[in-house]
């Protein structure tokens, strides 16, 4: 319920060494997220959004304000944590991947078949573009996905 999401949030805040905003409306319940952990000392990263569309008002306010940090590419988040990004290529080979759930899952299958840029993937499965956006950044930081120049997603 609406009640329990700020206890909810309290707790993905303090697991989390970090927070990772795709997109948040200026009374959006991810600020209150936002806010718990910047009181607990936790980064919060915002990928920026369009300045005239309201769903990205909250988020980009944050970056403003400097409360947040912009991000581009996941590989800004393994470098802020001075993670190397080990996924190295794996042609001829055929990996395994667990899939941390069947939106991930789906999303891989797409970038697999061509359907590379979360607009093509959006017009191909029934999952919101927020939703698109996150998981392609998740697949990124786990080392499955490679984001291109051109904005597209290849399969690492």
């Amino acid at each position: 319920t609406r009640y329990t999401f700020p206890i909810r949030n309290t707790i993905v805040a303090g697991l989390s060494d970090g927070v990772i905003i795709a997109e948040a409306a200026p009374k959006s319940g991810t600020l209150i997220t936002a806010r718990l952990a910047l009181e607990q000392n936790k980064d919060v990263f915002v990928v920026p959004g369009e300045i005239f569309k309201t769903n990205s008002l909250g988020s980009n306010n944050l970056i403003i304000k400097g409360e947040a940090k912009p991000i581009l590419e996941a590989s800004q988040i393994l470098e802020e944590y001075g993670i190397k990004n080990t996924s190295g290529s794996t042609e001829g080979t055929k990996k395994t991947i667990n899939f941390s759930n069947e939106d991930a899952k789906r999303i891989y299958e797409q970038v697999q078949l061509g359907n590379n840029t979360p607009d093509s993937i959006s017009q191909n499965i029934l999952i919101d573009h927020t939703t698109i956006i996150t998981e392609l950044t998740l697949l990124e930081i786990e080392g499955h996905l490679r984001l291109l120049s051109d904005g597209s997603y290849e399969c690492t």
